[in-house]
């Protein structure tokens, strides 16, 4: 296309040399945003290991596929593959009784959460700030400890047999440690 007609029409043509629609320029990636992105390519993968019995083949192909989308565009809906993944395993899982992997698939869950939402800021050679990655660090400790909490007080119910008081406690315990993280995380807002 000849010079003038190009400029007539303004179609975007990219340089010579310049990478195509699509590339992972990897080297220029910062590295919280580098490790964001394995984390989320291997954090589906992860979420299986501690389930009780066999994993099925399904699953782990599933998680592979989940992984390279969210490792791809970690803004997109490869979160929710995670979960909807991870808890139809478990649910296919022989026993009904909660073992304590439980609470690492849990803890995977959320350290695949936070780096999804890490990788989506900015452009990937942006540098995360401390501020920013301390923030989301804590609030993800707190996740985990909540479902800790949460995983304690189901088996104290379950061992008591199945109440409403028991099911009332434990999400009540789950909404106040969820009100208490986020008053201690985001403190006090101002009016401006």
């Amino acid at each position: 296309m000849k010079p003038a007609l190009r400029n007539a029409v303004r179609i975007p043509i990219p340089p010579m040399g310049s990478r195509p629609f699509g590339s992972w320029p990897v080297k220029n990636w910062s590295t919280a945003h580098l490790v964001a992105r394995c984390v989320l390519l291997l954090g589906p993968l992860l979420t299986l290991f501690p389930a009780p019995g066999p994993t099925p083949v399904w699953a782990w192909v599933v998680g592979i596929v989940i992984g390279l989308a969210g490792a791809r565009q970690p803004d997109g809906f490869a979160g929710l593959g995670v979960i909807l993944l991870t808890v139809a395993v478990w649910v296919m899982a022989p026993g009904d009784d909660l073992p304590v992997n439980l609470l690492l698939s849990a803890a995977v869950l959320v350290l695949v959460h936070v780096c999804g939402i890490l990788a989506s800021y900015g452009p990937p050679e942006m540098r995360l700030g401390q501020e920013l990655l301390t923030r989301w660090s804590l609030r993800g400790i707190a996740l985990v400890a909540g479902s800790g909490l949460v995983f304690g007080l189901a088996r104290i119910v379950g061992s008591a047999g199945p109440s409403s008081v028991g099911w009332g406690s434990g999400v009540g315990a789950a909404v106040l440690l969820l009100l208490t993280a986020r008053a201690a995380l985001v403190g006090p807002r101002s009016n401006n």
